[in-house]
């Protein structure tokens, strides 16, 4: 797939948006002590300010037809992005038993994470397979129509994400594998964390 700037952009700020929302609710939510919470704004903080800088370098960049340092870009702030959603999935983890027993509506953290989770890994697929010589994925299309959007890599991303592993699509990238190995260990321990909780809170 070849995207266009729009792709890119609105890509990035759906990202951005629930990165930002998940961290900073996390923080407010799940009781840390004060150094960690410390921590996770001074993280969420950095990630801001790289998002801005990589968007203003992709625009910039972009009129330059320079698609390889905006591809570096956009991997950048997708790696540090990929690395908060795993230090959020872990410390999840650190004080999953501190929360049994809470009311299933107050789950919304470990859902939250579980979206995130998907709309990253969506964002990491739509970069693979539209930079990688021959794509990293094949699609079923129908006859005619080749076109893929980004709500195949959505749905590439979801499935990945409950059944832990690609349905109708095939993998033919080892980056792709990597990613998609990354998103179902993260898939599974967010999932392990819900159902303790869920059983701790009926």
């Amino acid at each position: 797939m070849k995207w266009d700037l729009f792709e890119i952009v609105i890509s990035l700020i759906i990202v951005h948006i629930f990165n930002h929302f998940v961290g900073k609710e996390l923080v407010k939510t799940v009781v840390f002590s004060q150094s960690i919470n410390q921590f996770l704004i001074n993280i969420n903080d950095i990630i801001y300010g790289v998002f801005l800088l990589v968007l203003i370098l992709i625009l910039l960049f972009w009129r330059s037809h320079k698609r390889l340092l905006v591809n570096r870009f956009i991997t950048i702030y997708l790696s540090l992005v990929t690395l908060q959603l795993i230090v959020n999935v872990l410390l999840l983890v650190s004080k999953a038993h501190e929360n049994r027993g809470q009311p299933l509506y107050l789950l919304w953290d470990v859902a939250a994470l579980y979206g995130m989770n998907i709309i990253i890994f969506a964002f990491w697929y739509l970069l693979v397979d539209s930079t990688i010589p021959g794509g990293a994925f094949i699609f079923p299309v129908k006859e005619g129509n080749n076109r893929i959007h980004w709500i195949d890599y959505l749905f590439l991303s979801f499935n990945t994400a409950t059944t832990f592993g690609p349905t109708a699509e095939q993998v033919v990238s080892k980056r792709a594998k990597i990613l998609m190995m990354v998103q179902t260990i993260l898939s599974l321990i967010i999932t392990v964390v819900l159902a303790a909780r869920a059983v701790g809170g009926l």
